[in-house]
């Protein structure tokens, strides 16, 4: 069982995010609202971030760059 409606596309999307990680080194945080950052909401997810990409994502979302 799946909630995705389409399970190929989901898939093809978690290869793509585990080479960004593996080949670019990026931190992906999934995440349905700007709350956790902003507000500090969600204390797990904020330790999986370094200070510098808590500054920046935060600057980002007040600033409307990140929606």
């Amino acid at each position: 069982m799946s909630l995705q409606a389409d399970i190929g596309s989901a898939k093809d999307t978690m290869a793509r995010i585990r080479i960004m990680e593996s080949q670019l080194e990026a931190h992906i945080a999934l995440a349905h609202d700007t709350e956790w950052v902003t507000e500090g909401k969600d204390s797990v997810l904020l330790e999986m971030l370094d200070e510098e990409m808590k500054h920046t994502a935060k600057t980002k979302i007040l600033s409307g760059e990140v929606l």
